[in-house]
């Protein structure tokens, strides 16, 4: 069991919450120690924390938002309008654009 629970804080550190539930789960059995769990905790928050930046959480917001609308197409978002999602980019043309031919070079 030692060798899982030390895969398990690896997997903590590297940001994984499947890895930190598993890991509670074997402190309240007893198969780790506190300090152990308490370690794996605070790995996964630094590896957080280091993942953390502004268009990531701008990111998240903007899905959040289309989620709440119930936005599942760029179809969605034109009926509800570009205004519907802060900072959503417009969806492209869907007809009207010409193919661009490309010469063949000579040899």
């Amino acid at each position: 069991m030692k060798r899982a629970v030390k895969h398990l804080m690896l997997g903590a550190e590297a940001g994984s919450d499947w890895c930190v539930e598993k890991i509670k789960d074997y402190f309240l059995t007893g198969v780790c120690t506190k300090e152990e769990y308490t370690l794996a905790i605070r790995a996964h928050g630094a590896c957080r924390d280091e993942m953390r930046s502004d268009s990531r959480d701008a990111a998240a917001k903007m899905f959040d938002e289309l989620s709440r609308n119930n936005i599942k197409s760029t179809e969605d978002l034109k009926r509800l309008g570009s205004n519907t999602a802060a900072g959503a980019r417009p969806a492209p043309p869907a007809s009207g654009m010409k193919k661009r031919k490309h010469k063949k070079r000579a040899k």
